[in-house]
């Protein structure tokens, strides 16, 4: 009885971890223009901070027409834990947001790269000690 109960707590502890990840992966919204205005847009920009009371970190990129681009994010071993690309030939500002609530503690990493950009951004997620209840997330 009890190796059947360790069983099933080991395969739920397990399903957790899968979801966890799922969840990051989903919860990179998609990439999607944030306004309509018809300006020219000659060269990339790209600004990342914290949204959602620590719940998230936002991106937003401005790029030209014809630029392609990847936004990555990652973790502190290099492992893409989800993946953005902005391939539209129309130029325009481009807002995305990563769920970060179901990740360990740890030092993460958004990149932007293109043909003639690299923009890079770490950040670091931290649980306080246990006298406090909040976690916290800055951009460094």
């Amino acid at each position: 009885m009890k190796l059947a109960i360790k069983s099933v707590l080991l395969g739920l502890s397990i399903f957790a971890a899968f979801c966890a990840l799922l969840i990051v992966s989903a919860s990179a919204v998609e990439a999607r223009p944030m306004s309509k205005e018809k300006k020219v847009i000659t060269t990339t920009n790209h600004a990342a901070y914290v949204s959602g009371a620590g719940r998230a970190v936002s991106v937003n990129v401005e790029k030209p027409a014809g630029e392609a681009l990847s936004v990555k994010f990652t973790n502190d071993h290099g492992n893409v834990l989800a993946e953005q690309f902005l391939t539209s030939k129309q130029s325009g500002t481009y807002g995305m947001s990563f769920n970060v609530e179901q990740l360990p503690d740890g030092v993460y990493h958004v990149r932007i790269v293109g043909k003639e950009t690299d923009g890079k951004y770490t950040f670091t997620l931290k649980t306080p000690d246990t006298d406090v209840p909040a976690r916290s997330l800055k951009v460094l």
